[in-house]
């Protein structure tokens, strides 16, 4: 392929820029930061005034979660890749996932409960609420813990961006599946089945409902449904797969952004019909490489954001009741969360990332048992 300016193909931009654009750290943080922005008029100014702020800044919102899961299906796409058995892949979705989850989630249960509980002590810590929260270390989540935030303008809820801890997991187990079917070794089974759970998708929330004589087919407001966070992650898994075919083109990726908002915002369906437009887009803005700041380099800040932003912004409403006005709401709690990541990356997740080492002596015994002991099928 031609290497002109805009003629270049995606993988090849990436050996371009040594396989560590920073554009892809800029996108991490800023839409981890953005999660923040439609929650601060939910927490700050409750339900009614939280919906309405969202279908306000609708088109940028809608994008902020899909554009996350492509992104993430876009990356992981490259660990499968690198990735010599089922083990490693697996093991490194474990220790990029679980450890900073289990430690925000002790962390809400046994200081932040303690401290704003309406509850004695005593009931606080041995109400069943209490013990269920604590099984979102598991990824099956709960989001209330006993007296904790009920005066709240989004009362009892402590975590809600949780909700989408479970479909990343599915995410895996999703291209796992793949794997098992042969994905890894023809990206055309990676495409088939996009293709497959896409039609599913357009069957369940459209094609069903309609026959039902439903009045909509899928909201034009609202929030993103988990499923169509699935398709888009697929999505940015086959597009790393094709990325020796698909061009680094500056104006498909300006036409898949305009596309994503005009599907999004206008179009029966959207959520289903923008989700190649936003893989492109994505992609495309992640393969840019701008200066590296320290903010967007080495260390990854974006999980800790997003994992403690909403307990962030609900402890603000709580021990600041002035700033229950979204934009003071964010002056707060901005600042927080980028704490909470900082502190996440280097006290927990960085140190995890040091599993990996035991990970790969564990791969490498396991090819060592498979070469010694090969399968009568293989």
């Amino acid at each position: 392929m031609n290497e002109s300016v805009g003629q270049i193909s995606l993988g090849r931009k990436l050996e371009i820029d040594r396989f560590r654009p920073s554009g892809f750290d800029y996108m991490r943080l800023i839409l981890a930061l953005s999660v923040l922005i439609p929650h601060s008029a939910l927490v700050a100014q409750g339900e009614a005034y939280g919906v309405w702020f969202f279908a306000a800044g609708a088109p940028y919102f809608k994008l902020i979660l899909p554009a996350f899961f492509a992104l993430s299906g876009f990356l992981v796409a490259g660990s499968m890749e690198r990735s010599k058995t089922l083990v490693t892949f697996l093991g490194l979705r474990v220790i990029r996932i679980y450890p900073a989850l289990m430690v925000e989630v002790i962390l809400s249960a046994l200081l932040i409960g303690p401290f704003v509980t309406t509850l004695p002590l005593g009931d606080y810590f041995t109400d069943p609420k209490f013990f269920h929260y604590l099984v979102n270390v598991t990824g099956h989540i709960t989001y209330y813990l006993p007296g904790v935030f009920t005066t709240n303008p989004k009362p009892d809820i402590v975590n809600l961006q949780l909700w989408t801890v479970p479909w990343e997991l599915i995410c895996y187990l999703s291209l796992t599946a793949l794997i098992l079917v042969g994905g890894k070794r023809s990206r055309h089974i990676v495409l088939a089945g996009l293709a497959f759970a896409f039609v599913a998708g357009i069957v369940v929330r459209v094609v069903l409902p309609a026959l039902k004589g439903a009045d909509t087919f899928v909201p034009l407001t609202g929030h993103v449904w988990g499923p169509e966070l699935v398709l888009n992650f697929l999505c940015g898994v086959t597009i790393y797969l094709y990325r020796d075919v698909l061009p680094w083109n500056r104006w498909w990726g300006l036409a898949a952004l305009a596309l994503s908002v005009l599907l999004l915002q206008f179009a029966p369906a959207g959520q289903y019909l923008s989700i190649l437009p936003i893989g492109y887009a994505t992609v495309f803005l992640g393969l840019c490489n701008p200066r590296r700041h320290r903010f967007a380099g080495v260390a990854d800040y974006s999980y800790g954001v997003y994992l403690y932003g909403f307990v962030v912004q609900q402890f603000v409403a709580y021990a600041l009741p002035f700033t229950r006005v979204w934009y003071l709401n964010l002056l707060f709690a901005v600042p927080l969360s980028l704490l909470c990541g900082v502190v996440s990356w280097h006290l927990v997740e960085k140190p995890a990332a040091g599993l990996r080492e035991p990970l790969k002596k564990l791969e490498a015994a396991w090819l060592r048992l498979k070469a010694r002991f090969p399968a009568p099928w293989s």
